[in-house]
């Protein structure tokens, strides 16, 4: 099991950023198979179902932010994953991505510590 931060080094371009800024200021939801096409930049491959088997996309406010949550399994690994995608910058355009990830028998047995390391996270105030 693993709680990993990772950051793409690169802004998203600027149609990308507008398109996520969209959804994440809508009030949170489940997102729809649209929004979830729409974003496929933003998802790196979790869009595909040959790459990733979602179970869940949705925003949610956490931790007094609004973020995008994805969750499911790895096809290739077989992994379970819970991820966070937050706009860094509130331009769309800078997209971290906080997950736990873990096999099939671990994920379930770490989750909950996982998020509640998870909900510790102070975000960056400007």
């Amino acid at each position: 099991a693993s709680l990993c931060f990772y950051y793409r080094g690169l802004r998203e371009s600027e149609s990308v950023g507008k398109n996520f800024r969209n959804i994440l200021d809508r009030l949170p939801h489940m997102l729809m198979p649209v929004e979830i096409k729409s974003l496929s930049e933003v998802l790196r491959g979790k869009e595909n179902p040959q790459q990733f088997k979602m179970i869940a996309a949705r925003t949610e406010d956490f931790n007094d932010k609004r973020v995008l949550i994805v969750e499911g399994r790895d096809t290739k690994s077989q992994d379970c994953i819970y991820a966070i995608l937050v706009d860094a910058d509130g331009s769309g355009r800078v997209i971290q991505e906080i997950y736990y990830q873990a096999p099939d028998e671990s994920y379930p047995k770490y989750l909950r510590e996982a998020k509640s390391a998870l909900k510790s996270i102070l975000w960056k105030t400007s």
